[in-house]
């Protein structure tokens, strides 16, 4: 790789790290509001408080879900970037996922994106592959807590009836669980020689 390269490899995982750092500590302040909230309401009786909470547990599941998107998209740049640097094979399937581009018939790019959940594990298993760690996530409670923050927040996007829209808090405490368990993977990542 030529110092260009590695240069652009340096800022690219540098602007990963800042914004997984910015998103995260947003994530954290809306935490912080609803437990304020929840401190506030907590001698409600059951009705009042989850129709008092309702708009911040949906705030914080729609954040939760959007940031974790955003980190996916800089993540697979990050991977783009290492593969090309290591020589690790992608499919072609594999790079059109990654820069969410794909070729139409006539030869035009257009926009791919995978549905959030395969886009959340495609992510980071291509870049625990570039960066030769070995990736496993099926049975882990973290990852199942996330798909199921994602139906929520599809449902919230896409309501069919208005009990679509009413989180409880264990679903707002599961979003939690399952943003923490992708934060770990990516500190994981630091466990590569390539990013110490």
């Amino acid at each position: 790789m030529n110092k260009k390269n590695i240069q652009r490899f340096i800022d690219e995982w540098s602007d990963t790290q800042q914004i997984v750092y910015t998103l995260t500590e947003e994530i954290k302040k809306a935490n912080q509001i609803v437990n304020i909230e929840i401190e506030r309401l907590k001698n409600k009786n059951e009705n009042e408080f989850l129709r008092e909470m309702q708009p911040w547990f949906r705030i914080v599941i729609r954040s939760t879900i959007a940031t974790i998107e955003a980190i996916c998209y800089k993540l697979k740049r990050v991977t783009i970037l290492i593969c090309d640097h290591r020589k690790k094979p992608l499919t072609p399937t594999e790079r059109e996922k990654l820069i969410e581009k794909k070729q139409d018939e006539d030869g035009k790019l257009r926009n791919y994106y995978l549905e959030t959940k395969k886009n959340i594990k495609f992510a980071l298993k291509k870049i625990y592959y570039a960066v030769d760690l070995h990736f496993e996530i099926e049975d882990h409670e973290g990852w199942k807590k996330l798909l199921d923050t994602i139906d929520i927040r599809h449902k919230l996007t896409h309501p069919k009836k208005k009990v679509n829209l009413d989180i409880s808090p264990q679903q707002y405490n599961d979003a939690s669980t399952g943003f923490c368990w992708l934060n770990k993977k990516i500190e994981e990542l630091k466990k590569s020689p390539l990013f110490r």
